[in-house]
This record gives structure tokens, C-alpha cells and sequence, in this order.
């Protein structure tokens, strides 16, 4: 039988209010961005093996490089679910693959490896060393072209962030637009005058890399060719296994509330659980036997999840990452052991959909509802729970994936009871504090 947690005491209040304090001064970057220059123009080989030096104009005369581009590539597609699909009012370009060898680039190793080394201060830190970069495709968008707001599809849970770069072509607005909160643009229009500048600029290399998960889009091509390489990031396998720097100040400060918590007897004194909803939505998987210990769990995490992960670590708990299930009709939400199948998720996409089948389908941990609190005392905002006191402050809120919008009821009545729910998931960082008798000694923050 489920019982409410007990109330929280004067004291692990005033604990958890600086906690959320300190979670909040924690980095939420997710985007950045810079320009390299290469000795000699780029050098790309397409198909069959044909090569094309990136030049766009000769003494003041066009190359038409752009067109010698665009025979290489077909229409643009997306992902839309499970689907592939192409419609122009979505995404209007075009493309070329790099797998099976389709396409390289010549001459831009040593640029990569500096770019490389920028991202890694920007979006992992922690890490020992830089990530890897994959060429996955080449873009081009003509006039009118553009891409509306998406994200990135999931097609490895190792990578980790997606790098773009544009080659030195000329055309104007394709803006890309980065958001999560707070809103990072990249504008790389160009526009060229003299011999001189057309050399200068051939050689330069504009880029942006940011979390796959985060929305991104392209806004309208006004004029010219847009052409970006993007690559697939992954980190290195022992990325996590040596820190490279130390903790930022306001990781320190983190973890230095949660140790002096855990000092105090009064915190929390019978054990219990805290948690941070995630930022970012991760590849978990479906087998519960399968899921990621703390090595492989600081290899997938991104951005303030794995800070909060790490600072838990240090503080000697153990953090685990869990999915969740919830509703926005009424305020129901499920921990789950682990990932929903593809499966499972085929009952959100039904017309109508009973709480019976739902609770029988789901590999369900805790399930919270109007009459059974959450079990967890939470750090931020929990996308699931409506009630939650703190307001909105724009920052960054947890990335949801929808799963459907079936005739929902939780007593199998479809009546007056029951009404079209939309249901989401998400992902969070748990870690028990165990009662005050049993708890490690972390060890003070340098």
C-alpha cells in the first residue's frame, strides 16, 4: 500500500532551499560557436570520388560551385516519429550523405582537431580529452530554403552534440537559431566586394556545435547557397575516467551544500530520496538488467546533468538516471524501472487508452497521482508535477518527448470521466540519502 512521504523538518527545508539555490547557479550551457581559418580553401570528394574545391568566386566571377554542389544531393528529408519523410513547407533543401564513403573533407584535419578542442571546454569540461567527430552530411539550402524548429534524430546514444560548419559561400538570412531556454544565433551570411575579400573569405570557416536534443532551425535563405557540413560528436571512451580540470566554483558550491546536508543529523534523519529532472532526453534502455552504471552513466550525461551527477559522486551517494511517464490531465506520474519499448509506446498512440492497460504495459517503480505525493524531494522543477511552488525564471526547462494524445481514464470508465491526455516522457538524475546512522563522509571540497 502506498504511503505519502513524511513532512520535511525545519531543517532539511532550509537545506533543500540552498540546494535548489546552488542547482541553479549550475552551467546550463548548450550551444557555441566561433570561426577558423584554413591555409587553402576545402576540398570536398562527393560521389564517385569527384572532387570539388570550395571556391566561390574567381576574379570577381562566379565559380557556380554551388550548382556542382547541388547535383551531388537529393532532396531533404526529416524524422517525423518512426518516419522519414520529405515536405518542403518543413524542410526545403537538399542533401548528400556521408556514409559508404560519399563524401569526405581534404584538408581540414588540423582546423577540426582546434575546433574540436573549443567544444570540449564549452560543452564537457570535465572531459580528459576532446571528442570525436563524424562526417555525417552535407546541406545545402537555395533561396526560399529552411528548416523549421526540430531536433536532432536519435540514431546512437553515443552521440552526444551535433557540429556544424558552414562553407564559404555567398548568400544571406539562413540564420541557424539554437533554443533552451535562452536563445543562441548563429548568423553566417556573407557578402564580398573585392578580390581581396573573396580570397580572405574563402578561407574562413564559420561553425556552431550544440546538445542534439535542444531545438534548433534554419531560418529562410534570402539569397545564395547555405552549404553546412554537420558531424556527429561523441565522446572518447575514457573521457570520463580522468577529469582534465577542476570543478567550476559553482560546482564546488554544490557539492559543498549537499556534504555539509548529509553532515547534518537533522537532514532528511530517516533516509529518503532527492532529484533533478534532466535537461536533456537520453537513449536509456529498455532492458532494466541493461541500465548504466556511473562510468557509462557520466559518458551519456550532458550539460548540467552530468555536474549534478558528478557533484552527487563526489559527495560519496550514488546518482542513477530514471525514465518517467506522466500525464498533464490529472497531474498522474510513473518511475519507471526502465525504458519504454517501442512497444509499450504504440498504447499512446490508440484512440483510447485504460489505466488498467496502461499500469499492466508499464514497467512501473512508483507511481504518483492526486492521492500518493512523489516520493522524491525534488532540486528544480519536475515537468510532471503541476503543483510545484517554483515559479518559472527562464532558465532552461527539462527536454519531454511526446508519446500521444489518447481518451485517457485512470478507472477505465469512459464516461464523463475521461478526456483526451497528452502523455509525455522525460528522464531524471535520483540518488538516495540514506538515514543519518549510515551515511558515508564525503570528502571536503578543494
Amino acid at each position: 500500500m502506498k504511503t505519502s512521504p513524511k513532512p520535511l523538518n525545519a531543517e532539511t527545508r532550509a537545506r533543500v532551499a540552498t540546494l535548489v539555490e546552488r542547482a541553479k547557479a549550475l552551467d546550463t550551457i548548450f550551444a557555441v560557436g566561433g570561426e577558423v581559418e584554413v591555409p587553402v580553401p576545402l576540398t570536398l570528394r562527393g560521389p564517385k570520388g569527384k572532387k570539388l574545391e570550395i571556391i566561390d568566386t574567381v576574379a570577381y566571377r562566379k565559380t557556380n560551385i554551388d550548382r556542382k554542389l547541388r547535383a551531388w544531393c537529393m532532396p531533404a528529408s526529416f524524422g517525423d516519429g518512426t518516419e522519414t519523410r520529405m515536405d518542403v513547407s518543413v524542410r526545403d533543401g537538399r542533401q548528400l550523405y556521408a556514409r559508404e564513403g560519399a563524401l569526405a573533407v581534404e584538408g581540414f584535419d588540423d582546423a577540426l582537431r582546434g575546433i574540436l578542442a573549443q567544444i570540449r571546454v564549452a560543452l564537457c569540461p570535465r572531459d580528459a580529452a576532446a571528442p570525436t567527430a563524424e562526417l555525417f552530411s552535407l546541406n545545402l539550402y537555395g533561396r526560399g530554403g529552411h528548416f523549421v524548429a526540430h531536433k536532432d534524430t536519435p540514431r546512437d546514444p553515443s552521440v552526444f552534440a551535433t557540429l556544424v560548419l558552414c562553407l564559404p559561400l555567398q548568400f544571406s538570412g539562413g540564420r541557424l537559431v539554437v533554443e533552451h531556454g535562452s536563445r543562441a544565433t548563429f548568423d553566417w551570411a556573407t557578402t564580398w566586394y573585392s578580390s581581396t575579400s573573396n580570397e580572405k573569405e574563402g578561407k574562413r570557416i564559420r561553425w556552431a556545435a550544440f546538445f542534439g536534443d535542444v531545438d534548433h532551425r534554419v531560418e529562410m535563405v534570402h539569397s545564395g547557397c547555405r552549404a553546412t557540413l554537420t558531424y556527429e560528436l561523441r565522446r572518447t571512451a575514457d573521457a570520463a575516467s580522468s577529469q582534465a580540470s577542476p570543478p567550476g566554483e559553482a560546482e564546488d558550491a554544490f557539492t559543498a551544500a549537499l556534504a555539509a546536508a548529509l553532515d547534518d543529523p537533522a537532514f532528511i534523519p530517516d533516509g529518503g530520496k532527492l532529484g533533478m529532472p534532466c535537461l536533456h532526453l537520453y537513449m536509456l534502455p529498455t532492458d532494466s538488467s541493461a541500465l548504466p552504471g556511473f562510468g557509462r552513466l557520466l559518458d551519456q550525461l550532458k550539460g548540467r546533468d552530468r555536474l549534478v551527477a558528478d557533484a552527487v559522486d563526489r559527495a560519496g551517494l550514488a546518482p542513477r538516471v530514471v525514465p518517467y511517464v506522466y500525464e498533464t490531465c490529472g497531474g498522474d506520474s510513473w518511475r519507471l524501472h526502465r525504458e519504454t519499448s517501442a512497444r509499450e509506446r504504440q498504447m499512446f498512440t490508440q484512440v483510447r487508452l485504460k489505466g488498467a492497460i496502461l499500469e499492466k504495459r508499464l514497467p512501473i517503480e512508483f507511481h504518483a497521482d492526486f492521492d500518493h505525493e512523489d516520493d522524491v524531494t525534488w532540486l528544480a522543477r519536475p515537468p510532471w508535477i503541476s503543483s510545484y511552488r517554483e515559479p518559472s525564471d527562464g532558465r532552461p526547462e527539462p527536454e519531454v518527448e511526446r508519446l500521444g494524445e489518447p481518451e485517457y481514464s485512470a478507472t477505465d470508465y469512459f464516461g464523463n470521466e475521461a478526456s483526451h491526455t497528452a502523455f509525455y516522457s522525460a528522464a531524471a538524475i535520483l540518488f538516495d540519502v540514506p538515514p543519518k546512522a549510515a551515511r558515508p563522509r564525503p570528502p571536503t571540497p578543494t
